[in-house]
């Protein structure tokens, strides 16, 4: 039988060359048997533990008894090879799916598709805070109800426009979010004339929370290299913010999944937008980031993308805007942390 650590015997080289062979030579005969989506050498299982039986592995959809087969769809007990029979393993399995960030995806993870019934962005990362409920971070102006005229409570995956269906993929509903400032403030300092700046931001963040079946999760889990108070100041220091400068960064994200960049800037004061709202926002000390390989960083659809360190995974940014291809603009994470009030390990 297996060890009870979940490692099973090695298997005999000669052994598994003739497994291999009489799979490979009834690969039609197994596709012709319903409900067949896949086969393999492997171990075979009985009451849900893997033995040292080497066998040909044969997975479907729906197993089914004996005697709800006709004889013809019947899938053999043994193979023949050579003058030597091996056996066959059956056993049921769900259809392996492409990894396509626009797809309905369960369970939720970072890099898909989502947001309110009226725009799109990324799921950022699924974490728990200290309620013990799992909520979902991304960007306001993707699940949360600031960054235009009409709210939206709830929050679809995928998003409306990748065919996320409001009877079927609500997933979480707007818990808390930093509301967006559009406005200005007018300066008078005689002699000179007024003049009006731009109201300051620093995140565009969210969170909802997780519905029903979909609330479970682990912080450390779902949120790897999670910030801790031990080697990473919250809010970060100066000299800890200086020294992300040159750092190699890498995010999931909807549109342009998996991409590199390096961080040119955490100073970065700048407009964004237009939002839903017609108006553009202003922020200020974002982290500013250049593509490592071409064509770019991120792309709409991508906002919510969280930010990670290339090498050590350690999350340091949340993406909020793209510059096209020439660089993509994110919120430091010790700030939307604090704004949120999302807890340290």
């Amino acid at each position: 039988m297996a060890e009870d650590n979940g490692q099973t015997s090695q298997p005999d080289p000669v052994d598994m060359e003739r497994l291999i062979r009489a799979k490979n030579r009834h690969r039609r005969l197994l596709l012709s048997k319903p409900s067949v989506i896949g086969f393999d050498v492997g171990f075979r299982t009985q009451h849900g533990q893997a033995t040292d039986e080497p066998v040909v592995k044969v997975y479907v959809s729906e197993k089914l008894e004996r005697d709800a087969l006709s004889e013809i769809d019947l899938i053999p007990s043994t193979l023949k090879i050579d003058e030597d029979e091996v056996g066959v393993d059956v056993e049921e399995s769900t259809m392996p799916q492409p990894i396509t960030f626009t797809l309905r995806t369960r369970p939720l993870r970072g890099g898909v598709s989502i947001s309110h019934p009226n725009a799109l962005g990324t799921l950022g990362i699924c974490l728990t805070l200290n309620d013990a409920n799992t909520y979902i971070l991304s960007c306001d102006h993707v699940i949360g109800g600031s960054a235009g005229p009409v709210f939206f409570p709830t929050v679809m995956q995928p998003a409306p426009v990748d065919g996320g269906n409001p009877a079927s993929d609500v997933v979480a509903d707007l818990f808390s979010f930093v509301a967006l400032d559009f406005g200005s403030t007018t300066i008078n300092i005689p002699p000179f004339p007024p003049i009006t700046v731009p109201n300051p931001n620093s995140v565009d963040a969210a969170l909802a929370r997780v519905r029903g079946a979909f609330n479970v999760g682990n912080r450390e889990i779902h949120w790897i290299g999670y910030p801790e108070r031990n080697h990473i100041p919250i809010p970060w220091d100066p000299p800890y913010r200086s020294s992300l400068v040159g750092r190699r960064v890498c995010k999931m994200g909807r549109t342009t999944e998996f991409t590199t960049g390096t961080i040119t800037s955490v100073t970065f004061d700048t407009l964004a937008g237009p939002y839903r709202n017609g108006a553009n926002a202003f922020f200020i000390n974002q982290i500013r980031i250049v593509p490592l390989a071409p064509p770019t960083f991120a792309a709409p659809g991508d906002s919510g993308s969280l930010v990670v360190d290339a090498l050590t995974r350690e999350p340091l940014g949340l993406l909020f805007a793209s510059s096209g291809v020439s660089f993509a603009t994110a919120n430091p994470v010790d700030q939307v942390m604090l704004r949120l009030g999302i807890p340290q390990l």
